[in-house]
């Protein structure tokens, strides 16, 4: 509304100080357009009110009776009306996308759970951070509890975006979690994500994964299927868990290799997507893996994932270009 009532005061205050030669009150439609743009209905009506009163003062105060003056009048008034309809149609196109994000987030919740802060003796902490205006995007992770006591993780990024992707990232999703309960192990379930995958998307759709097994004594079994390598946190520094042999995303068939280290209390394991390394700033830019070289043991794992997005976030400018997951595991004293 302050825009719109500047617009009028403004156009009122050029007309006075050009004299009668030149005559502003033509142009004062502009106010109530800005009104519409960003105000209610009632105050968009008062711009307009104070527009149209503003040009009949100034054909008053020019002596202008003539008939192109009543007409840019009506005309005027008219524009304000119109105003008025766009206003009104804007807040209910607001509103029914407020609803539409309402039930976006309450998805996002019931697709993406929470990540748990403690399984037996394993504490996780995960961010997520879409870049979507409804809050869901391609990126996905889990938590589950294995009915032999271990407790399987999935980070994973699923090609492309839109709605293609969030509906493919459901049904990854739930594909882990009914396999949870029937895949014994990494490789059994490796190649159950793989189906689903192939069965979501068509012959070039991929997810890129990281699959992980937690289990007592700080076992760890990871299964890489064209992800970025998680960080293993160490006392001693950050070292790059990279794989053997590099296997193709699911939905490419790729042949399953399962490893496995053995962490210390203290120590963690942290899973990313590349919206992190590949994060770009307006030169284009990555950001890369050097942030995470920068997380510590001794730092709260929730800590480190907050400033790993606000990394990325400065680097880009505040605006993420790409969907980010971060999912730290760390394990406890016993």
């Amino acid at each position: 509304m302050t825009s719109g009532v500047a617009a009028v005061l403004g156009l009122v205050l050029a007309d006075a100080a050009f004299g009668r030669e030149i005559s502003f009150y033509g142009t004062l439609a502009i106010g109530p357009y800005l009104a519409s743009a960003g105000s209610t209905v009632p105050r968009t009506a008062a711009v307009s009110g104070l527009a149209v009163a503003a040009a009949a003062l100034l054909a008053w105060y020019n002596d202008d009776s003539s008939a192109e003056a009543t007409v840019r009048i009506i005309a005027l008034a008219l524009a304000s009306a119109l105003s008025l309809f766009v206003a009104r149609q804007r807040i209910q196109r607001e509103r029914r996308l407020a609803d539409v994000t309402a039930v976006a987030v309450v998805a996002q919740h019931a697709l993406l759970r929470p990540a748990p802060a403690q399984v037996k003796n394993w504490g996780f902490a995960a961010r997520y951070e879409a870049t979507t205006e409804f809050g869901v995007g391609g990126d996905l992770y889990d938590v589950s509890l294995h009915p032999d006591g271990s407790i399987l993780v999935l980070v994973a990024d699923v090609q492309g975006k839109g709605l293609h992707a969030v509906r493919t990232a459901a049904e990854v999703l739930a594909a882990f979690r009914r396999a949870v309960f029937s895949a014994p192990t990494l490789a059994d379930l490796g190649e159950h994500l793989d189906e689903a995958v192939s069965v979501a998307t068509d012959d070039e759709g991929f997810v890129t994964a990281v699959v992980c097994r937690f289990s007592a004594g700080g076992r760890v079994e990871v299964a890489n299927f064209g992800h970025p390598p998680p960080m293993l946190v160490k006392a001693t520094g950050v070292v790059p868990l990279e794989p053997s042999s590099y296997q193709t995303p699911l939905g490419l068939k790729p042949s399953v290799t399962v490893e496995a280290i053995t962490l210390l209390p203290g120590e963690r394991l942290l899973i990313f997507t590349d919206g992190l390394t590949e994060a770009r700033n307006t030169a284009r830019e990555f950001l890369g893996v050097d942030p995470l070289f920068s997380c510590k043991v001794s730092q709260d794992a929730s800590d480190c994932l907050d400033e790993l997005v606000e990394t990325a976030k400065r680097h880009t400018g505040s605006s993420l270009r790409d969907d980010l997951t971060l999912l730290a595991a760390t394990l406890l004293n016993e």
